[in-house]
């Protein structure tokens, strides 16, 4: 909603930053456009420009920065990588206590308080980055709109706001569920199947196989996470759960507990809901540790361009991040039954994922010399057509299933 007050404030806020002596009052805002535009000895929109380049780069970058954290999945995100940081993450497991053997009395075994013992190390490297930009353009007339009035000016300034915003805030929640999905179709998330939560039965034993994964976590194991040999937990302050909308409202409607007494469960940790997890809707929730996910930002930035011929501006947001996973910490997955399916061969076959049993999916071979799919086992999907490059195929199994195009 605009707000004349709010846009007085941001007008002069910007007009210092430019270095531009007027100020802005409720009267005076045609005064206020002729100072920017008029030619003092400089260049035409010389003197707009400078406005223009605090307001967007100055005031607006602040405003989205602040607007980004009320996506919901934005508060996973760990901060910045400083300059040169290679994205290693060091773990290291506890120490193995030994028996101590005296070196003195009848039973004496000497042992030498200098022999080495190295300890166990794993290194995770974060490896997937995501360059981006978002684009605004500012038309000279739009401008000219905007300096009409303060209510108009806010919503201009709103307007170049919402616009980055957007962009960015929808690419940083995809940016995070796709990295759950990419670790969950590689296999690097521990999985546990359940059923659809349908009566209050169903939503008790989805409450009751959370609250052990949870208690589970707690206690130092290999249990939870993908690396071999890695000794891990963390506390139920520090774990996290994602979870479908439907599955909460599930849940919600079955268990009392759920919908009105959360504290009486004693071990819910931070619940983030989201409309859907994975692509194919086999993930109903994930609980993890806070570590075990990482979005880290490595340039957020603002760049302007002005084009003097047509007398418009265009303002660039840079967006880069780096994401991953951190193999030797806590998460699990709690997922429907589901089928995985490869297709292949890999270079021309398209189609590979997790999917669940009834649903539709499409394969596609783009080798030109393509005659027919088999699928093994056969029972475990049906093939719509064969003999098609491109057809859909129903998931009838829970199983492995490979697709070879030949």
């Amino acid at each position: 909603m605009a707000d004349s007050t709010r846009g007085i404030a941001v007008m002069n806020t910007a007009l210092t930053g430019a270095g531009i002596n007027i100020t802005a009052t409720p009267y005076n805002i045609s005064e206020v456009y002729a100072n920017l535009v008029e030619d003092v000895g400089e260049s035409a929109y010389t003197t707009m420009n400078r406005f223009l380049n605090v307001l967007v780069n100055k005031i607006v970058f602040t405003e989205v920065r602040t607007k980004l954290f009320t996506n919901p999945l934005a508060r996973l995100k760990k901060g910045n990588i400083p300059m040169g940081y290679s994205g290693e993450f060091i773990h290291t497991n506890p120490a193995e206590m030994e028996d101590f053997v005296p070196n003195s009395g009848d039973d004496a075994t000497y042992v030498s308080p200098y022999k080495k013992k190295s300890p166990t190390v794993f290194v995770t490297y974060l490896k997937r980055n995501v360059d981006k930009i978002g684009e605004a353009t500012i038309y000279d007339e739009d401008l000219r709109e905007a300096f009409t009035s303060y209510d108009k000016f806010d919503t201009f300034v709103n307007g170049i706001v919402n616009s980055l915003y957007s962009g960015d805030a929808i690419m940083e929640y995809a940016l995070v569920r796709g990295t759950i999905e990419s670790a969950f179709v590689q296999g690097y998330i521990k999985e546990t199947s359940i059923t659809p939560i349908t009566d209050k039965t169903s939503g008790q034993q989805f409450v009751n196989i959370l609250k052990n994964a949870s208690d589970n976590f707690t206690e130092p194991s290999n249990e939870n996470c993908y690396t071999t040999g890695a000794i891990t937990f963390c506390q139920p302050e520090n774990q996290v759960i994602i979870m479908r909308n439907d599955v909460n409202n599930a849940l919600a409607t079955w268990v009392e507990a759920w919908a009105f007494n959360k504290e009486k469960l004693s071990f819910i940790p931070q619940i983030i809901k989201v409309n859907q997890i994975d692509n194919n809707g086999v993930i109903a929730a994930i609980l993890f540790d806070d570590a075990w996910l990482q979005i880290r930002d490595k340039m957020f930035r603002t760049d302007t361009i002005f084009n003097q011929y047509e007398l418009y501006w265009n303002y660039f947001l840079h967006h880069r991040l780096m994401a991953g996973i951190i193999n030797e910490a806590n998460a699990r997955v709690f997922v429907y039954d589901y089928a995985k399916v490869t297709t292949s061969p890999a270079e021309t076959a398209t189609g590979t994922g997790n999917y669940k049993v009834g649903t539709q999916f499409t394969i596609k071979s783009t080798n030109p010399s393509f005659t027919k799919w088999t699928a093994t086992p056969s029972a475990a999907v049906t093939i719509a057509d064969a003999n098609s490059a491109e057809t859909t195929v129903t998931v009838n199994e829970a199983v492995p299933v490979t697709i070879t195009a030949s």
